[in-house]
């Protein structure tokens, strides 16, 4: 049984857990628009653009994390697919996807050109052995009558 000097204690704790728990929600993710309209008109134009680039590259230059080649970021015209100036929510989210995938492109481009080099300085195989084709069957069965009988694999490997 409870005393009742702790039923007031449980019930604080049980609040603070509650307004704990509240607070650890995630907080709904920002927009661009949420970030960068600036006359809430809805949408960003050209010149909000600009104005919340800049001030993304001074924090992070502030903060000690400047951001390298900033002038190969997308530029407004890039994210107005319609070119009414001003950008939206959606146009913002095509443009994101766009650059996701020229740069997943490019990563994946890079990486066959690597392999490619990789492969050329390796030297040619001299020897038998796993860097060599399989032979297949039909170049085994000699006479052709489906079955590789055991004069038929040695003299074929006898001819190599």
């Amino acid at each position: 049984m409870y005393s009742i000097s702790k039923i007031p204690l449980a019930l604080a704790a049980a609040f603070s857990l509650t307004l704990a728990a509240a607070s650890l929600q995630a907080a709904p993710a920002l927009t661009p628009i949420d970030t960068l309209d600036k006359d809430n008109s809805g949408t960003v134009n050209e010149a909000e653009f600009n104005a919340g680039r800049k001030a993304q590259l001074e924090n992070r230059a502030r903060m000690g994390r400047p951001i390298s080649n900033p002038e190969l970021g997308p530029k407004f015209g890039e994210i107005d697919a319609d070119g009414d100036g001003e950008a939206t929510l959606e146009e913002f989210r095509a443009a994101r996807l766009e650059i996701m995938a020229r740069r997943q492109a490019a990563l994946e481009l890079a990486r066959r050109e690597r392999m490619q080099q990789m492969m050329q300085r390796m030297p040619a195989p001299t020897t038998p052995g796993m860097m060599q084709p399989r032979p297949a069957f039909e170049e085994m069965d000699l006479n052709g009558d489906g079955i590789i009988s055991r004069d038929e694999y040695n003299r074929f490997h006898a001819g190599r």
